[in-house]
């Protein structure tokens, strides 16, 4: 005697790749967003890091440090770059591809590690960072007068 085979349909299966379809047609957006937050969240990160790099050289060779952040001229990426008066530090670090910036900064660390203007005097500062073609999503990070580095 045979045993009958059992088996799924084309029916079934069509059903359950539809359905499949439709669940990563609803999640792609969510997966999208979560993909930008991560990147801008990387962002703000390297931003940091940087900075206190850039500030720590300063302190420890005791002198100035320039640092400019701004998008390339292909505007395919954003970089960060510093260099030191006496020209013995000068590196670019480059920020996820998908971040932007909203303008270019330009700031100067002193030997003491503090933000300052082209008169010397201690000022603050900030970065905002934000993804390509969104407007709605933004990382802002500050530097207080104090040295201070935080995202807000």
């Amino acid at each position: 005697m045979y045993k009958k085979q059992r088996a799924f349909t084309l029916v079934e299966v069509m059903v359950v790749i539809a359905i499949i379809a439709i669940l990563a047609y609803i999640s792609t957006p969510y997966l999208s967003s979560l993909l930008i937050n991560s990147e801008l969240k990387e962002a703000r990160n390297t931003l940091i890091q940087t900075l206190n790099k850039a500030k720590v050289i300063a302190t420890s060779e005791a002198t100035l440090v320039d640092i400019i952040i701004e998008n390339t001229d292909d505007s395919q990426k954003a970089t960060i770059s510093y260099i030191s008066k006496n020209n013995s530090i000068d590196r670019t670090v480059e920020l996820p591809k998908r971040i932007t910036l909203k303008e270019k900064y330009s700031f100067t660390f002193n030997a003491l590690g503090l933000l300052i203007d082209d008169a010397g005097a201690p000022i603050t500062g900030n970065v905002t960072l934000k993804p390509k073609n969104s407007d709605d999503l933004s990382e802002t990070v500050e530097i207080s007068n104090t040295g201070l580095i935080a995202s807000t």
